[in-house]
């Protein structure tokens, strides 16, 4: 469903009261709000299509009736045909359409009605002038062409008009939609309840799914049917007996046959009171089956728990022909079961156990082997109790222990070392209580302190999140959590970024014309100039660079800034002064947070306009000379002043130079913490002359540059 814009809904209404004076306005507001409230009820709780009458009749191919009614479309306008209205059919015409009462057919179409209004000509106060008149006239419109179909007056479909093949006009009614509730929902697609139209009138249509808290009764004589799944959280309650009206039925007559059929049913067997059947049944033919079919369990008889067997019967069994056995045999006697000739099994043997499952030979209880026990496949030990070896156990395949979080789930070591009490070690793999994706791999000890992990590579190292420790003992890769103490007996090395500095100068128009405005992306000044940005190709205003970070956070070289380009763009904002706010809203639009905006004048600039997008932002970062240099009469004078501003996208804070003398550039000169977000920068600290990291009272030095300064040339 089309979501609603409530801003374009009336949300006042008039207030009356004695000796109010009126103004027309009062009273369109009174309508609307009343007219936008029915509107948007019957388009929300409804859906569109005919609600009552609208009948549609075709009399000798020759004329067409569409009888009084109403209907409500997508808008929830309500459509009220008073009366009938009838049309001549001509087929004169090249297109469908009507005009002037007749209907001009040229091919099969579609009549829809839709909804009209106009100001009713009888009620002018002044003769001739339509705007003097005092009241609207609702008068649908009946139309026949696909073009109608507008968002603003969606129309209804009544009837299709086809040919036949002698050249009559037939009504198919097939396309007529009638209205019905809508239910809006979580998700925007409102389930929807309405007929089946004329096909089906006394069908409802629910698009969705249906859910019954009480009980569902169906009085019908005919055939219940579902087109897709039907879940009973109760009992299916078939009726008993011993017919075909009985019990539970399949389709009959499967693939075209003939005669077939399946069911369950449950009855009294004939003279017998107590005696009753549960029948479960096919006709026709001997390629009829009945398969039960457990995927991984079986089937008992006499017994509701058939164990690990596929067929599991209790009591007698008497059978009359061959019994074919193509797996394990398992005869459970107390006398001896003797085979005169040879015994070939196909299937498996179980000694001591009724199912051999898998196995070829299944023995359950001890074993004595006098020789050698050779096993070309894998060997399974399924036991309680313990399995040990006296000499050494090799294996060449993968070891898998069973996964959980208990001390039988896992790879367990001796316990009680030399004697000890409670000593215990182990390696285990489970999934957290908290459920979903969550799994540990845990290797634990536990008893006292003075129980150790330790992990000894002899020259290597250990990585966490890495499996290349590069040279360390200890490589960890990511973020890392202390809860305690950190005790470190040797010396603490932190990489930090390597320093760089930004130069970037702005002009204005008396600066020599060899000197253009200039950003340069480190502190050495190149003479191929591939380092820094000249800007000699705009006239004037501003421009302005987005440098981002760099994907890793490194340094390209030992002259490089770990940022790239994002992108530029320039500003006249001396011919347009509202094209400061255009700047700040490009800003906004492709800076991301911690990028560097570098921003540089050239010949002119003008004032920021108050209360603007960039008058907001300047005053975010606190950048006051150009703002209060754009106060009137003041500005006048410093027109053609260098202007330069550097600042990171998220600080509160910037570098910003206005220079007074228009020969000489507007220059700043930074390194990156000065300028960077609060956030980003609250691990380094300003002193003198260089940066440092502290850590726990151990102060850790990086030689960082100096800090801001600002000069000319």
């Amino acid at each position: 469903m089309e979501k609603t814009d409530f801003t374009k809904l009336a949300n006042q209404r008039p207030n009356y009261f004695p000796g109010q004076y009126l103004l027309e306005e009062d009273f369109e507001l009174q309508h609307k709000y009343i007219s936008d409230r029915q509107r948007y009820y019957k388009k929300s709780l409804h859906v569109s299509g005919i609600i009552e009458g609208l009948k549609v009749t075709v009399k000798d191919s020759k004329e067409v009736t569409i009888g009084n009614g109403s209907a409500i479309d997508d808008n929830g306008n309500l459509i009220i045909l008073a009366k009938a209205q009838s049309f001549k059919l001509n087929e004169s015409n090249d297109v469908n359409s009507i005009t002037d009462g007749i209907i001009y057919f040229k091919e099969d179409g579609i009549i829809y009605i839709k909804y009209s209004s106009e100001l009713d000509k009888t009620t002018e106060q002044k003769e001739g002038e339509s705007g003097t008149s005092r009241r609207w006239k609702e008068q649908p419109k009946i139309v026949f062409n696909s073009e109608v179909i507008s968002k603003d007056f969606p129309p209804v479909k009544l009837v299709k008009l086809t040919r036949n093949k002698d050249g009559k006009i037939e009504k198919d009614e097939s396309v007529r939609m009638y209205s019905g509730i809508s239910l809006p929902n979580a998700n925007g697609e409102a389930l929807t309840l309405r007929s089946g139209g004329n096909a089906n009138p006394n069908l409802a249509v629910l698009t969705g799914s249906l859910k019954i808290d009480g009980d569902l009764t169906v009085n019908g004589t005919g055939t219940s049917s579902f087109q897709g799944s039907l879940n009973v959280t109760g009992a299916i309650t078939p009726s008993r007996g011993d017919s075909g009206s009985n019990g539970i039925m399949f389709p009959k007559n499967l693939g075209g046959g003939s005669g077939d059929a399946a069911w369950i049913r449950y009855y009294i067997r004939e003279g017998k009171e107590e005696a009753t059947t549960l029948e479960i049944g096919t006709s026709d033919n001997t390629d009829d089956h009945i398969a039960l079919m457990p995927k991984l369990g079986g089937v008992g008889i006499g017994t509701n728990d058939p164990g690990n067997y596929k067929l599991n019967v209790q009591g007698n069994q008497y059978i009359e022909e061959d019994l074919t056995v193509n797996g394990g045999l398992s005869v459970k006697g107390t006398g001896t079961s003797s085979f005169a000739g040879s015994l070939t099994v196909n299937g498996g043997v179980g000694i001591g156990t009724k199912d051999p499952g898998n196995y070829k030979l299944n023995v359950h209880g001890n074993q004595y082997l006098s020789g050698d026990l050779t096993v070309n496949g894998g060997l399974s030990v399924k036991g309680t109790g313990t399995t040990s070896f006296a000499g050494g156990f090799t294996v060449k395949g993968a070891i898998t222990p069973s996964k959980g979080n208990r001390d039988t789930h896992r790879i367990r070591f001796v316990s009680e070392l030399e004697g000890g009490s409670g000593d215990a070690a182990w390696i285990r793999y489970y999934k957290r209580e908290e459920g979903g994706e969550g799994n540990t791999l845990e290797i634990g000890t536990s008893d006292n302190t003075d129980a150790h992990i330790a992990l000894m590579p002899l020259k290597g190292g250990v990585g966490i999140g890495t499996n290349n420790p590069n040279g360390y003992k200890l490589n960890v890769q990511g973020k890392q959590y202390l809860r305690g103490s950190l005790v470190i007996d040797g010396q603490i090395l932190l990489k930090l970024p390597t320093p760089y500095k930004m130069i970037i100068k702005g002009t204005g128009l008396e600066t020599e014309q060899d000197q253009v405005p200039r950003i340069w992306l480190n502190g050495e000044r190149d003479a191929d100039g591939e380092r820094h940005k000249e800007l000699s190709e705009f006239s004037r205003g501003i421009f302005s660079m987005i440098l981002a970070p760099e994907p890793d956070g490194n340094v390209r070289g030992n002259d490089r800034i770990p940022y790239q380009e994002r992108g530029w763009s320039k500003f006249d904002v001396y011919g347009q002064h509202q094209l400061w706010n255009e700047w700040a809203g490009w800003l906004d639009e492709n800076a991301r947070y911690g990028d560097l905006i570098a921003v540089v004048s050239k010949d002119s600039i003008g004032p920021v306009p108050k209360e603007g997008r960039a008058d907001e932002l300047l005053r975010k970062i606190k950048a006051g000379k150009i703002i209060e240099g754009s106060k009137s009469g003041y500005f006048k004078a410093m027109w053609r002043w260098p202007y330069a501003l550097l600042f990171s996208w998220g600080a509160q804070r910037c570098l910003e130079e206005l220079t007074e003398e228009t020969e000489s550039y507007a220059e700043l000169i930074c390194s990156y913490p000065e300028i960077l977000p609060s956030e980003a920068n609250r691990q380094l600290m300003m002193m003198g002359e260089e940066y440092h990291y502290v850590m726990s009272g151990v102060r850790v030095l990086s030689s960082m540059g100096g800090g801001a300064r600002k000069g000319r040339t």
